[in-house]
């Protein structure tokens, strides 16, 4: 119960962490979709703006998913069960 206790704070931040991420990759998502609803490409200028601007996304996505998977596997390292993130449900 003690170590419960502890790890308490620990979570909490964790969990914050791993909610602002998920927050952020479903903005990232959303924007995309946006931005790939406006382009029309009609040229090769036009094309390597859209592939530099996929790829820079592309990585910012990754990185922000990669993140949101360590914390979560450092909860799930320590034994915590996360139920449901949304709701903050925990075993």
């Amino acid at each position: 119960m003690e170590e419960a206790e502890r790890l308490i704070p620990w979570l909490n931040k964790k969990l914050r962490n791993i909610l602002d991420r998920k927050q952020a990759i479903e903005y990232l998502v959303a924007e995309h979709r946006e931005f790939s609803k406006m382009i029309e490409v009609t040229n090769d200028e036009g094309f390597q703006f859209v592939l530099g601007n996929n790829v820079t996304a592309s990585k910012v996505f990754h990185k922000s998913c990669l993140a949101f998977y360590e914390d979560l596997q450092e909860i799930l390292k320590k034994g915590i069960i996360v139920k449901d993130l949304d709701q903050g449900l925990i075993d």
